[in-house]
């Protein structure tokens, strides 16, 4: 299937992997037949946040495949404000993107039904060498061999969602048009207006390997040189004493102070008294950061105890805090609920922090638990 896309600004072909034409020259979307990536419609609040969302769906999509999805990838966004996930054998799309990323790459890789325009109200249906390729409306699409096909359609015209019109591109064949006239609906073969895909389509891009990002982060990980390691070391220390204080070890906080100001002492304080540990220390970070010319940014002192009122506040239970060699503040938290933690979140973010999800999962015993992390902002 060889057609064409357009938005405002330019036209994009659409290549399909089982073409056996090379692809084209200039910038183009690639295809893969949507029988082997079938969206799933999901209840994916959109406030959620990207480590949330993909907890969220991974567990929708394990219920609704009753089994689990080892050997599976899914993409998940938002069509027309509906939560969706397309589901691809991981092998499938290792083999799509080694053979497309040997030539010359397109623009994204996507099911053959979301390069279909999405019409408000209408459905478009694409018919070819026995096979079925349905948009129905922004919302949904599939595609699948003819006697499927004429299933799925039958059951989404018992739905809610009907269309005012149909347009069929290709040969309209009896059985579908015989379903559609059942239902008061007369197959138009008019062609409709080129359209693009847009953001809400190419949040399905299966071009993107989902493990590059973490891939990514661990190389910047390692090219972090930060030459106060003393300092952090310190600041651990420090914020370990700090976080003690507001929980069940509170009879604990003394001594692990005196061990902060033995830390202090030797990286920071070596004379003098110290009256106030935090102003003290922070005042040497300060200066050391003015002098190796640091941007200026929020200290990890400065946000542990910033965060340290918010989850007193909110009487979240910490289980660990750790500062990075690149000074943020990584957390371990528990809360009742993805919500809870959303709120948490966003009440962390402000003027000189910004906070963010690592890792979150569903504990059936706490709720939700959670890694954060906080950055000074620069």
């Amino acid at each position: 299937m060889k057609h064409r896309t357009s938005s405002k600004s330019q036209t994009l072909p659409v290549w399909s992997l089982s073409d056996p034409q090379d692809p084209p020259r200039g910038p183009y979307i690639a295809s893969l037949p949507g029988e082997r990536a079938p969206l799933y419609r999901l209840d994916l609040p959109e406030s959620l946040r990207e480590t949330a969302r993909q907890q969220v769906a991974r567990s929708e999509l394990e219920s609704v495949l009753q089994r689990g999805i080892e050997g599976l990838e899914f993409r998940v966004g938002q069509l027309a404000g509906q939560g969706a996930a397309v589901v691809v054998d991981h092998a499938l799309a290792v083999d799509a993107r080694t053979r497309l990323n040997g030539r010359h790459p397109p623009r994204a890789l996507l099911p053959d039904y979301l390069t279909l325009p999405a019409l408000p109200d209408a459905w478009v249906i694409h018919v070819e060498d026995g096979r079925v390729i349905a948009r129905l409306g922004p919302k949904d699409g599939f595609a699948a061999p003819l006697p499927a096909a004429l299933l799925q359609l039958g059951t989404a015209l018992r739905g809610n969602d009907l269309p005012t019109r149909v347009h069929v591109a290709g040969p309209v064949p009896p059985g579908l048009s015989a379903l559609l006239t059942a239902h008061d609906l007369t197959p138009s073969t008019e062609p409709v207006d080129p359209w693009a895909p847009g953001p809400d389509e190419l949040a399905f891009n299966l071009l993107r390997d989902p493990a590059a990002d973490l891939r990514e982060m661990r190389q910047v990980v390692r090219r972090w040189r930060v030459p106060m390691v003393a300092m952090f070391a310190g600041l651990a220390a420090l914020a370990a004493a700090l976080w003690i204080e507001t929980g069940a070890l509170r009879e604990q906080a003394q001594t692990i102070r005196a061990a902060s100001v033995q830390v202090a002492r030797a990286a920071f304080i070596p004379n003098g008294p110290i009256l106030d540990l935090r102003q003290q220390v922070g005042r040497v970070i300060a200066a050391r950061q003015e002098a190796s010319a640091r941007t200026e940014r929020t200290g990890a002192v400065d946000l542990v105890f910033f965060a340290s009122e918010v989850l007193t506040n909110r009487a979240v239970p910490v289980s660990q805090l750790q500062v990075t060699r690149r000074g943020a503040v990584r957390l371990d938290v528990s809360l009742p609920d993805f919500a809870a933690l959303e709120s948490l979140v966003a009440e962390l973010n402000g003027p000189a922090a910004r906070a963010r999800v690592v890792t979150s999962a569903v504990n059936p015993q706490s709720g939700v638990t959670a890694e954060l992390e906080l950055t000074g902002v620069q």
